[in-house]
């Protein structure tokens, strides 16, 4: 595996680790260790990018460093402001406890083009487990034109867990953007993605297929006003959205059972083959020429 260790020299904490391609160009943690790990103190912004990332594991015992053992594709420890992820696959790895994808706590992080594919976790964040630290920076998570599809975790965020730190006073800022989170499971809450004590928008997103044990098939919102624009929510059990503590604003969406906002819809978007992970819309779909141009990717 490959560790990032805090040092002095600014040109040496500042790197980007950049593969070939990402198709080709392959970390495998052989289901042993963890494939990249960033311990606490970088205090700077690395680059990740054309890699795939596969086959990690984090066994969530307490480390080396006296911190527990998550992430088993990409464990980011405290203090990055932010990580980039950029043009990146991981798939097939697995946490003891949370993040079997990603695992980010106390830092920021900004992720483009990103397919995080069949992780698991046997607690929170099968996909990804992003959490704010004590600190009182600005912690930022940033997801766009990304993939988010299989994965899962027992107990909250099948897709993607997002919290506040119980013991910070900042609420993180969660933006995700063109990007899809489809078939995830979650044996409690926020099959799809689980929102606790954040400030959260999604534009121009698919939540489908996914489930929740309980509560929150494709949304779980827990004290989050979270706000959606151009999305679809679809086909997510058992149900696409649930509340526990504040309300969810959405528009110009088309929600399944339907929504209360401008400009929502409660229509099958007809999905090209969603049965086989193409969830772009058909040429038929009744969401296109639904949504609003504010905000809309440009084409």
């Amino acid at each position: 595996n490959l560790v990032y260790r805090y040092d002095q020299s600014e040109s040496i904490r500042s790197v980007s680790l950049i593969g070939d391609n990402k198709e080709t160009t392959i970390i495998d943690g052989q289901q042993i260790a963890a494939c990249i790990k960033l311990p606490s103190g970088g205090y700077s912004s690395p680059l990740i990018k054309n890699f795939t990332i596969r086959n990690g594991y984090a066994n969530g015992e307490v480390d080396y460093n006296n911190t527990w053992n998550n992430g088993g594709g990409i464990q980011i420890s405290a203090n990055y402001y932010p990580i980039y992820l950029s043009d990146l696959i991981i798939e097939n790895c697995t946490s003891s406890l949370a993040g079997g994808g990603i695992y980010s706590d106390g830092s920021s992080l900004e992720m483009s083009n990103v397919q995080i594919n069949n992780n698991s976790a046997s607690y929170t964040g099968g996909g990804i487990y992003f959490r704010s630290g004590a600190d009182s920076w600005a912690y930022t998570l940033d997801i766009d034109s990304s993939y988010i599809n299989g994965n899962g975790g027992y107990a909250s965020g099948g897709g993607v867990y997002i919290a506040k730190s119980p013991g910070g006073s900042t609420i993180p800022i969660v933006q995700l953007s063109n990007t899809t989170v489809t078939n995830n499971t979650s044996g409690n809450d926020g099959g799809g993605v689980s929102l606790n004590e954040v400030i959260a928008t999604f534009e121009n997103c698919t939540v489908s297929e996914n489930t929740a044990g309980s509560s929150g098939g494709g949304i779980y919102s827990n004290a989050t006003n979270p706000i959606l624009v151009n999305c679809i929510v679809w086909n997510d059990s058992p149900q696409e959205i649930a509340i526990s503590g504040g309300s969810v604003t959405a528009s110009y969406s088309d929600i399944h059972g339907g929504w209360e906002g401008t400009g929502n819809i409660d229509s099958d978007p007809l999905f090209i083959d969603a049965a086989n992970g193409d969830y772009r819309l058909s040429n038929y779909s009744p969401a296109i020429g639904a949504g609003t141009a504010t905000g809309a990717p440009t084409t």
